[in-house]
This record gives C-alpha cells, sequence and structure tokens, in this order.
C-alpha cells in the first residue's frame, strides 16, 4: 500500500478471495490484513544500471521504502535487456537491487 503522505509502501498479506479494497490510485489492495516484511521483492525496472541501480517510475517510493525495512528483503529488479542504461549515475538517495532479472539473463550488480 502506498503512504501518500511519507510516499513510502508497506506489504500486507494476499490470499485467493481476501477482502480488497481500491487504494487512491485505484489499484486493488488487501483489506484488514496482516502487515509483513517480505524476504524477497520484485522491483519493476523502466531502466537499470551497473551496481544494481534501478530507473523507477519517478516517485521514489522504493528508495525511501527499502531502507526502512528490517531485515532488509533480498531485492530483484524486472526489467529488459534494452533497458540497460550505461552512462546512469546514481544520486545519495538511490538504493542498489540485489539482482536483475531481464528477458535474456539476471544481471548481478558489480
Amino acid at each position: 500500500m502506498v503512504d501518500k503522505v511519507h510516499k513510502t509502501l508497506s506489504f500486507h498479506a494476499w490470499y485467493p478471495g481476501c477482502p480488497m479494497l481500491e487504494d487512491a490510485y485505484g489499484i486493488p489492495k488487501p483489506k484488514d490484513t496482516e502487515l509483513i516484511v517480505p524476504t524477497l521483492l520484485f522491483v519493476p525496472c523502466v531502466g537499470y544500471s551497473a551496481g544494481g541501480y534501478r530507473l523507477g517510475y519517478g516517485g521514489g517510493f522504493y528508495d525511501r521504502t527499502l531502507p526502512a525495512l528490517q531485515p532488509r528483503p533480498f531485492t530483484v529488479g524486472l526489467g529488459f535487456t534494452c533497458g540497460y542504461v550505461d552512462d546512469f549515475e546514481p544520486e545519495p538517495h538511490d538504493v542498489p537491487l540485489d539482482a536483475i532479472l531481464n528477458d535474456n539473463d539476471v544481471v548481478w550488480p558489480v
């Protein structure tokens, strides 16, 4: 779920048939289920670079959320081979992913 005030994400248990509710962005989310800290997160990538840095959708939600999760989950970016950006310079707030899975292979940060 998106916390619009802090611009962070929270994660709730989902199971088949659980009650759902639309969030502020019209995305279905579990209603009144347990708050969890995931051990593995698949993170969408518009692009990615060496070192496991990702280009996201511009909201910064993952960069604000990941450092706050304890323990920090293993993170896998999902992107396309053509999304690799050779000259990307990460900013101080950018959080690298542990691995990136694209349509050809797994990319391990270097």
